[in-house]
């Protein structure tokens, strides 16, 4: 049976529309199995249907790495639609042979024979690498270079000059702080030493130039927006929210994606939440991932937040090694994605009372937004994320052996402060948390009102040493 990512097809008749999956194919003629009823009512509508039957196929080109639709008119181009003699599992199912007779198909045919005949004599004889490099141009003599520090991958991996990053920094409105140890970093420290670590921390920027971006940012984003454990406990965010408060800080706590079972946790910080902006008179701005979670505060808190659609229900995806299946910049950066539509904008803003939306600095263009949008925009850089688990891949290596071996966990002791997943300095790719993030400092901030915000998946360097904390 062909895959059918590869070669799939469909039965048009005058009532219905069948997909099927091919068994055999050739210039001549290919056949396909369905079960012994379908079986007979599709050979007889195809053979009955005249102009109005149709058989489609979708080839995958391998050299284009893109389809193509051949449709076959059943009164045209098909010359015989015949049932196969069944051979096995007597009365379950039965093979249609095709006979067709169209040089289109029959050009096609012979091409997707070559490549896929290509593609299985690799997949024997070769490395994945090594079929990869041979079917996109995959640079598998690089999968041996990696950087052995955060801070030298990173330098490996810019696009920009460090002038420009000082630009960049002098601009940034907020930063994140993603896990428990910048939580007790903020907490230990006066303000500006904190921001002085953060930077330096960053491992992003040359010390000295970026001495002037040590002004204090407007926005401390509170929170992670992939793993539930790496949320402030309550005693801890409660402290930070009166720190902020005294350092004049706006604090936008970042919420991940939430199971079940930790519905009663959720509702307490809500409580908590809801009780210090009654308190100081104020509406916190709170980043959502869920929309379960959007539901409960329109339902419990309605206009007692300020709320900002996620990254992860933003919809925009990027992943680095999509430079290899023949995708350019130019065709990445004009996708769209569901808040392009401005009835989308309305409905977020009317149901969820939704006023903001974060982006990531994945390369893609944000040209929605406008001064009349009716919705913010923010910007994360220099990460984007390409993919996260609903469970820790981590906790599954470390303690089983396999990303894949992965369970729920009640009791996490933050093993990702620690350590990470390295991928080769080219991919420009790292594995921090449950998740997997693409690097890119090369950004273009085209329009005024865009809150650009830093984030770097570190911790904090370690007694304040020059040398960063390894991975």
């Amino acid at each position: 049976m062909i895959p059918f990512a590869i070669l799939s097809g469909k039965i048009k008749t005058k009532t219905d529309e069948k997909e099927i999956r091919l068994l055999e194919l050739s210039p001549d003629y290919f056949t396909f199995r369905l079960l012994k009823e379908q079986a007979k009512k599709y050979a007889q509508q195809l053979s009955d249907a005249g102009q109005q039957g149709n058989v489609v196929l979708s080839f995958f080109q391998f050299q284009k790495r893109s389809y193509h639709e051949v449709i076959l008119n059943c009164t045209r181009d098909v010359v015989k639609i015949a049932l196969m003699p069944q051979k096995q599992m007597e009365g379950l199912v039965c093979e249609i042979r095709v006979d067709v007779k169209n040089e289109e198909y029959r050009i096609y045919t012979e091409c997707f024979n070559k490549e896929y005949m290509n593609y299985i004599y690799l997949k024997l004889d070769e490395t994945e690498a090594d079929m990869s490099k041979a079917l996109v141009g995959y640079p598998s003599e690089k999968e041996q270079t990696y950087s052995d520090t955060l801070k030298k991958q990173r330098a490996a991996w810019t696009q920009v000059p460090n002038e420009a990053k000082k630009s960049l920094a002098e601009r940034v409105d907020g930063i994140e702080l993603d896990n428990p140890a910048w939580y007790q970093a903020y907490l230990s420290k006066p303000l500006k030493d904190f921001i002085s670590l953060y930077w330096e921390s960053s491992g992003w920027i040359d010390i000295d130039l970026c001495k002037i971006a040590w002004r204090v940012p407007k926005y401390f984003y509170i929170g992670n927006a992939y793993c539930f454990h790496l949320f402030p406990k309550k005693t801890q965010l409660e402290a930070m929210l009166e720190k902020t408060w005294s350092d004049h800080i706006f604090p936008v706590c970042v919420f991940a994606p939430v199971e079940e079972k930790d519905l009663i946790k959720i509702e307490e910080i809500l409580k908590l939440l809801s009780d210090w902006c009654q308190n100081k008179c104020v509406k916190t701005e709170l980043v959502i991932n869920d929309w379960g979670m959007a539901g409960l505060i329109r339902k419990k808190y309605p206009n007692q937040f300020l709320l900002t659609l996620g990254c992860l229900l933003s919809k925009q995806r990027r992943d680095t090694r999509m430079n290899y299946v023949n995708r350019n910049d130019n065709e990445l950066s004009k996708e769209k994605s569901q808040v392009d539509a401005p009835f989308y904008r309305q409905y977020l803003a009317k149901h969820f009372n939704i006023t903001r939306v974060s982006f990531q600095n994945s390369g893609i263009d944000q040209s929605f937004f406008t001064p009349d949008s009716m919705i913010g925009m923010t910007l994360h850089f220099p990460y984007f994320q390409m993919n996260t688990s609903g469970w820790c891949p981590l906790l599954a290596m470390l303690y089983r052996g396999s990303r894949g071996r992965q369970k729920a966990v009640d009791d996490c002791h933050c093993e990702c402060m620690t350590y990470a997943f390295e991928y080769p300095d080219f991919l420009c790719m790292t594995g921090r948390y449950n998740s997997i993030f693409g690097y890119n400092d090369s950004i273009r901030i085209e329009k005024e009102g865009v809150r650009l915000v830093a984030g770097f998946l570190n911790a904090p360097l370690k007694n304040d040493s020059a040398k960063g904390t390894k991975l």
